[in-house]
């Protein structure tokens, strides 16, 4: 673990239960987010795979699908 982060660890550590929580909650949902993005640049990387390349307005439909399911700022 990184000193910065140890050092954030022990703040959220000194606030009541109810914002750790929702710190926890921002934290998983980021992750979440860098997972979704994660697989869809997997699932982009196995259709450049295959013989027949997929076009443009399909990877576009695909992130846009992907971006419609990540949570709003």
């Amino acid at each position: 673990m990184t000193d910065l982060l140890e050092k954030a660890i022990a703040q959220i550590k000194q606030l009541p239960e109810a914002e750790q929580n929702e710190v926890a909650k921002m934290i998983f949902e980021k992750l979440e987010s860098k997972n979704k993005l994660t697989k869809v640049f997997e699932k982009i990387d196995e259709l450049g795979e295959d013989s027949e390349q997929p076009s443009m307005g399909e990877i576009t439909s695909m992130v846009k699908q992907v971006r419609h399911r990540l949570p709003q700022k």
